[in-house]
């Protein structure tokens, strides 16, 4: 008997200390300083929330209005894909964005403009683009953006080096690139 109260205090106390709250996380109270200044060679991001979308709080096509694109849009720390995840209409002087799927209130949005020195593009290509074999790692793939600021595969974010090596036009995949796989590269 004392035993399963000992088990349940200890889950309760583990409830308790991963954080049941309302509170925004980190990321949201910093209003991206942190992920500003990893881009400090030409974006400048700026957050919100699922809240400030038109539409019903887990629906999809709920939409956001901006004043500039193009832009890197991230939701919950997940880089989106344009086309895929959103797509943008130009509206009297300013862009609609139209979330392909389902956005919560509670969830955080990463909007990063680049400055005037900087311009964004966006390409997205699928794993069978590349060379190799399916599920092989160090597949090469040929991307027509010249100086990458960011590259994502199935919108998880790639570190340079670690996940990527970057030559001329060639981008090789460290680890295991398999070709229904959805990759982004902006810059």
């Amino acid at each position: 008997m004392k035993k399963g109260i000992i088990i349940l205090f200890c889950i309760l106390g583990l409830v308790l200390v991963t954080g049941c709250t309302n509170q925004p996380d980190i990321l949201y109270k910093k209003n991206f300083n942190t992920f500003n200044s990893y881009f400090a060679n030409g974006l400048s991001c700026s957050a919100t929330l699922g809240l400030s979308l038109t539409g019903t709080t887990g629906t999809p096509n709920r939409k956001y209005t901006v004043l500039n694109f193009p832009m890197i849009i991230v939701v919950d720390t997940f880089y989106l894909n344009n086309a895929y995840d959103y797509t943008v209409t130009a509206s009297n002087g300013s862009f609609i964005i139209n979330f392909n799927n389902p956005i919560w209130n509670d969830q955080e949005i990463g909007l990063c403009l680049a400055t005037s020195n900087t311009t964004i593009s966006n390409s997205v290509y699928l794993g069978n683009a590349a060379s190799g074999l399916d599920g092989a790692s160090n597949r090469v793939l040929n991307i027509n953006i010249t100086n990458p600021l960011l590259i994502s595969v199935d919108n998880m974010l790639l570190t340079n080096t670690i996940d990527y090596s970057f030559v001329g036009n060639n981008v090789t995949f460290i680890n295991k690139l398999y070709n229904d796989m959805v990759i982004s590269v902006w810059g």
